[in-house]
């Protein structure tokens, strides 16, 4: 504890938004792993939490920043909190390739410390040939957002074999921390709440089959959480009945 006691006071300080209640909560689990002579990641403390303590950590750190991208302001509450729950907090080594450009885009992901290049293939036509190069377009910082076409796809209901393309490479310029949410649980989250998304779209733009497909998603996964969901009293059960009676 003596010696990684000043690794944990400094990302303490660094991460002095986490919940004061839950830096406790964090000193009490490295003192135990310690104890238990287990490895401590003094990096990546969240990671060496429960599931449960990890939400709460978690959804006070990335409900503010989920609420001022656009297509997420005027969203549910619910929706948001499912969202934080399954942002992942990545590290990125100096000079790594976050995102290239031309491959698909799997990732959403918010700067939280560090910065990274952003930018585009440039190609120059010249008489009896072309070049290419990179012209820098941006930087990308603390709080900054990258991948927001990957939310217009899973509103849109979108399928792997249309996932958007990124159009650029991102590229770590210094040691990245990022809040990041892969393509798949994205679209889990559409399916466990498409009566939410589907008020972004015309509700007779979706097919029929692909909303019966969205209802038995949604009851599926309310089935597996319901009794949990319940003893939160977040109301629903009410929600299950009218899907089930809907159906």
């Amino acid at each position: 504890m003596q010696k990684i006691s000043p690794d944990i006071d400094l990302w303490l300080s660094k991460n002095a938004d986490v919940p004061k209640d839950m830096k406790t909560v964090i000193m009490k689990t490295v003192r135990y792993r310690v104890e238990e002579n287990k490895d401590v990641d003094v990096e990546n403390i969240v990671y060496i939490l429960s599931p449960v303590h990890k939400r709460l950590i978690m959804r006070p750190l990335c409900l503010d920043l989920l609420k001022k991208v656009p297509l997420l302001e005027h969203m549910d509450v619910q929706v948001l909190k499912a969202i934080s729950e399954h942002l992942n907090w990545v590290f990125y080594a100096v000079e790594s390739y976050i995102i290239r450009e031309g491959e698909p885009l799997g990732k959403m992901f918010f700067i939280r410390q560090g910065t990274a290049w952003t930018y585009a293939t440039r190609t120059d036509h010249i008489s009896g040939g072309s070049t290419s190069g990179s012209s820098i377009i941006d930087n990308l910082e603390k709080d900054d957002l990258y991948g927001a076409e990957l939310l217009e796809w899973a509103f849109s209901f979108g399928s792997f074999s249309n996932l958007p393309i990124s159009t650029r490479t991102v590229v770590s310029q210094e040691r990245v921390e990022a809040f990041v949410i892969r393509a798949k649980d994205l679209k889990k989250i559409v399916s466990m709440f498409w009566w939410q998304f589907s008020r972004k779209l015309q509700l007779h733009d979706i097919e029929d089959s692909l909303l019966r497909q969205l209802k038995y998603l949604a009851i599926s996964s309310l089935l597996r959480h319901r009794k949990a969901m319940a003893k939160r009293g977040t109301g629903w059960d009410k929600v299950y009945s009218k899907l089930i009676k809907s159906d």
